[in-house]
């Protein structure tokens, strides 16, 4: 798959700013790959099962769930990042 929003990973998180656009740009990833779920019987371009699309939604929503996490802790008082990924 081509997906338009899966360099949310490599947009730079050392600031909070970074970090909220992170956060956005992953959750436009989340779409984008949920819109992907309807299972198709035909569908040369789809190179990936339902089953594989959903595990890998359901680590990108562990990935948003950390990193909101991080964003909410931003907006309480300033934090030191650590990757976690």
């Amino acid at each position: 798959m081509n997906w338009q929003y899966a360099d949310w990973i490599t947009i730079d998180d050392s600031t909070a700013d970074g970090r909220v656009a992170r956060l956005a740009r992953l959750r436009l990833h989340i779409q984008e790959v949920s819109q992907q779920m309807v299972p198709s019987t035909t569908g040369a371009e789809m190179s990936l099962s339902v089953a594989e699309l959903e595990s890998y939604l359901r680590g990108l929503k562990q990935d948003e769930a950390r990193l909101a996490a991080d964003v909410r802790g931003d907006a309480v008082s300033p934090v030191t990042y650590a990757r976690r990924w």
